[in-house]
């Protein structure tokens, strides 16, 4: 889910004449934090149903 909306980031800058270079490096980055997010949270979620 998170690629294809790193893909929409970057068409977007490409249909609105902007920097498809920094698109794609602002989609990389918004990929990784939202990645990184998930994987944080999916591995709290245990923690947190035991009380800890």
């Amino acid at each position: 889910m998170y690629a294809v909306l790193a893909i929409v980031i970057v068409v977007v800058a490409k249909l609105t004449g902007g920097s498809v270079a920094r698109a794609m490096l602002g989609a990389l980055a918004f990929f990784i934090a939202a990645t990184g997010w998930s994987w944080w949270r999916f591995r709290r979620r245990p923690q947190q149903e035991r009380g800890g």
